[in-house]
């Protein structure tokens, strides 16, 4: 009766000693979000930042994430924001890749765009312009391995160009190495 008893806590423990290695590929990064995020230094002069955020009622952001926006410093309205997502595994982040693409349909890619992510698993942009306003706004999505990044910007008159946007998803880039290429 003894034996049988240390061949089920044999198994009992074989089982669960099993179970928590397969657990440990879905091993959450070690960079938050929040270390992500570029600041109102990387954005055109005359430019501000407001508090950055995780919003627990965003679709996307179910594990943490990380907003900041931004406005001219005589606004008040955010004309730009910046969202950073973490997923356990890279497949949950492709698949969440490919529902922010859907947002992309609203629009099309800039023929003048050039900027190209060498960090990214996979980057696009999208602009158009709402019947609301007068002026275009682009959405720049990337995926860096277990992360996500969107970036959104509406396109002001004097204020934000396309080539500053180009800039713009450059510092973000540049944040988003450290994740693609980690010890870089």
């Amino acid at each position: 009766m003894s034996r049988i008893k240390y061949i089920y806590i044999f198994l009992v423990i074989f089982i669960l000693s099993h179970c928590s290695t397969v657990d440990q590929h879905s091993t959450l990064p070690t960079i938050k979000p929040i270390d992500l995020l570029i600041s109102s230094e990387d954005m055109p002069v005359d430019w501000k930042s407001f508090e950055v955020f995780s919003d627990e009622y965003d679709d996307l952001c179910y594990i943490d994430c990380a907003m900041i926006q931004f406005s001219p410093v005589d606004e008040n309205k955010v004309y730009a924001e910046q969202s950073v997502y973490i997923y356990n595994t890279v497949e949950e982040a492709e698949r969440k890749y490919k529902v922010l693409e859907g947002t992309l349909q609203l629009g099309t890619a800039p023929s003048n765009w050039s900027y190209h992510s060498n960090a990214a698993n996979k980057s696009d942009v999208s602009c158009y312009t709402n019947e609301s306003k007068s002026y275009p706004s682009c959405i720049w999505i990337a995926q860096y391995g277990k992360y996500l990044v969107e970036f959104y910007a509406a396109i002001l008159p004097d204020r934000m160009s396309l080539s500053d946007l180009e800039k713009i998803i450059y510092h973000v880039d540049s944040k988003m190495k450290v994740v693609a290429n980690p010890g870089q």
